[in-house]
C-alpha cells in the first residue's frame, strides 16, 4: 500500500491531469502493465521501504509532493459530486474556490503557529504581472499582502504560484486569506476569495488529514508555543507605562506622572485637561 500522499500532491496532480475542473470525473485509465521481471526486485524493495515509512506520520508527510511525483503518475480518483479526491486509502476535501483565471484548492486545516501553504494555478492567455496573497490572523483588522512566487513547474503544474501565511499569524480558530491575479495592464483577471468573503482555513490541535505542503517542499514546521493574543502590529499603539510622580512633583514627560496627571510647562505634574 502506498503511504498517504499530502493534500497538495493529491489536488495538484488531479489538476494537472484533469485541468482541475470539478465536473463529472473522467473515466479511469486502463490498468498499467505489470512491471518487468528485471524490475521486480527494485519494486519490491521500494514497496517495503514505503510500508516502513508509512508507520511514522512524520515520514509519510515529510516526503511532500516530490515523492508523490517521482518516477510515475499518482493514482487518483475524483468524485465531483462529493467534492473529494482519493489517493490510495486517503480521502481529502476538494473545493475549487478560484474564479476567472485562478484555480485554487484551499488546504482543509493547519496546526496553530504553523505556516499555511497557499498554491494557485493561473490559466490566462494574457501576460501576468503578479499574483498576491492577502492574509490576516486572529485579531487582525487589516490584510497583509505577500507576492506569490512561481513554483510547481517541475511537476507539470504550469503557471503555478505559491506562498505561506506566516506561522506567527496562525492562531485558532481560523486564518483568513484571499488571492488576486493581476495582469500587465494592472487589472485583476482572476481571484480566489475576496476581502469581504475570504477563504477560511480552520486551525486545529489534531490533524484529520496529512500535513499540507507547497509543491516540492516539506511540510512547514511549528514556530513556537501557542499564544492566543493578537500580534503587536495588529494591537495598535501601546500606551507607555505611567510613572509615580504625584501632583506638583517634578517631571520631564507626561508618563513620569501617575495616571490622571500630565507634565505641565513648568515641569511639574498637573491635572490632565478634560
Amino acid at each position: 500500500m502506498r503511504p498517504y500522499v499530502p493534500l497538495f500532491a493529491a489536488a495538484l496532480t488531479v489538476g494537472a491531469v484533469s485541468t482541475m475542473v470539478l465536473a463529472q470525473p473522467r473515466p479511469a485509465r486502463p490498468a498499467r502493465p505489470a512491471a518487468r521481471a528485471d524490475a521486480g526486485a527494485a519494486a519490491a524493495t521500494d514497496a517495503s521501504a514505503a510500508t516502513s515509512d508509512a508507520a511514522s506520520p512524520a515520514a509519510s508527510t515529510d516526503a511532500g509532493p516530490a515523492a508523490a511525483m517521482d518516477g510515475g503518475v499518482v493514482s487518483a480518483t475524483v468524485d465531483g459530486d462529493a467534492g473529494t479526491v482519493s489517493v490510495g486509502d486517503a480521502s481529502f476535501p476538494m473545493r475549487q474556490l478560484g474564479t476567472g483565471t485562478a484555480v485554487h484548492f484551499p488546504v482543509p486545516e493547519q496546526f496553530a503557529r504553523t505556516a499555511v501553504p497557499v498554491f494557485v494555478q493561473v490559466r490566462s492567455s494574457a501576460p501576468i504581472d503578479h499574483v498576491s496573497l492577502y492574509y490576516r490572523g486572529l485579531g487582525a483588522r487589516r490584510y497583509t499582502e505577500v507576492r506569490m512566487q512561481a513554483m510547481g513547474q517541475q511537476f507539470r503544474l504550469a503557471s503555478g504560484y505559491g506562498a505561506l501565511v506566516p506561522c506567527e499569524d496562525v492562531f485558532p480558530p481560523k486564518v483568513q486569506y484571499y488571492i488576486e491575479v493581476i495582469d500587465q495592464s494592472g487589472a485583476p483577471n482572476g481571484r480566489a476569495g475576496t476581502a469581504d468573503a475570504p477563504i477560511e482555513v480552520p486551525v486545529v490541535d489534531q490533524r484529520h488529514f496529512p500535513a499540507p505542503t507547497l509543491p516540492g517542499q516539506a511540510p512547514p514546521r511549528t514556530c513556537g508555543a501557542l499564544t492566543t493574543g493578537v500580534t503587536v502590529r495588529d494591537a495598535g499603539p501601546v500606551e507607555p507605562p505611567r510613572g509615580t510622580a504625584d501632583l506638583g512633583e517634578p517631571c520631564q514627560a507626561n508618563n513620569d506622572c501617575r495616571r490622571g496627571l500630565r507634565c505641565g510647562t513648568n515641569h511639574q505634574c498637573v491635572f490632565e485637561s478634560r
